[in-house]
């Protein structure tokens, strides 16, 4: 990628990349927050495919082009947002330019005892799907939610797009990939199936961080066009005002914490 402060010559960086990386710990007066620009090459598109830009945190303003064509601008430096650049994209010689700032504003949190590290400082990534395919643009999330509960109840919720005539398969795995419940269902706009799964093996924090997978796949016919895991725990928690923290029915002490009694 080339960057360049406002007013600058373009210079080469690798990302992920910010302008603080110095200035934001030296302990001088020379910290920087203003606007600067990447450029970045994309990869030619696939004939047939979507295309999609996915950026896992821009701080904290961020004015996103695809060849001179304004996609969007994202406000907030710390959650991940994407673009369909399927329309502007053209056979070869693609051009991704991000205007981003850090410059002092209205947007949360304007004041903290941290560095607002400017800049492309998480992941930039090119993404290419199948026309059906798990939404991409649901405020960066991959278009999957698993809710689970400790008994083995277990719900996923599923956004499929342009999937007519597909079906979704849903499988859940165990840490060792052993296929512990499935279920299909077909391709709406807002699909979701209900499975059981048999005396889960609970997620207990650092002392056992136990995690299954659900992997659910869009499927025309025998063809696989999409597929998302997303990794999940069973567990139960509340908190209670005298005794504090419960994990999975037991209570979890914290050490060195007072607590009030009534």
């Amino acid at each position: 990628a080339r960057f360049a402060k406002q007013g600058e010559a373009f210079v080469q960086v690798a990302l992920p990349h910010t302008w603080n990386a110095f200035d934001g710990q030296d302990g001088g007066a020379d910290y920087w927050r203003g606007i600067a620009t990447y450029q970045i090459d994309l990869p030619n598109p696939t004939k047939g495919m979507k295309q999609y830009i996915e950026f896992q945190g821009a701080n904290h303003v961020a004015t996103v082009y695809c060849n001179g064509r304004e996609l969007g601008t994202h406000k907030g430096g710390f959650s991940t947002f994407r673009y369909d650049m399927t329309a502007v994209m053209k056979p070869e010689g693609n051009l991704l330019t991000v205007v981003v700032t850090n410059a002092p504003c209205d947007i949360y949190p304007q004041n903290a005892d941290f560095t607002f590290y400017g800049g492309l400082y998480r992941d930039v990534n090119f993404i290419e799907v199948d026309e059906a395919h798990f939404d991409l643009l649901m405020d960066g999330t991959c278009g999957v939610f698993v809710t689970p509960h400790n008994v083995g109840k277990t719900r996923v919720d599923l956004f499929p797009v342009d999937a007519d005539e597909c079906v979704i398969k849903v499988a859940l795995k165990d840490a060792d990939g052993n296929v512990v419940g499935y279920a299909e269902t077909d391709a709406v706009g807002h699909a979701h199936v209900l499975i059981d799964v048999k005396e889960p093996h609970l997620w207990n924090g650092m002392e056992d961080p136990y995690l299954y997978t659900c992997e659910a796949s869009i499927v025309r016919g025998e063809e696989v066009l999409d597929t998302v895991i997303v990794n999940y725990g069973y567990r139960s928690f509340h908190v209670c005002p005298n005794t504090g923290f419960w994990l999975n029915g037991k209570n979890v002490p914290l050490h060195g914490v007072a607590r009030h009694q009534d």
